[in-house]
């Protein structure tokens, strides 16, 4: 992951470190993984982060601005049983 905001990880990827099929099925992996813990993964593309961050940063504010991306006290995630 390149940034965690709460419960919200951003991993941003390149096609140049993400082409093969092993690397493409190890992060499908980790997302599948980090939501049963209860995260949320966002994955822009190079071209969103440098092309696109207007559009990107309006993404990811409408889940932070919403609080959706914040732990909350005495809350179950999927691990504990809930």
């Amino acid at each position: 992951m390149d940034l965690r905001v709460g419960r919200l990880l951003i991993e941003c990827d390149s096609r140049a470190h993400h082409t093969s099929a092993e690397n493409y099925r190890n992060d499908r992996r980790r997302d599948r993984a980090a939501l049963l813990l209860g995260y949320l993964t966002m994955r822009p593309t190079y071209e969103d982060v440098v092309h696109e961050w207007d559009r990107l940063l309006t993404d990811i504010e409408a889940i932070t601005g919403a609080d959706r991306h914040r732990h909350r006290p005495g809350r179950k995630l999927p691990r504990d049983g809930a």
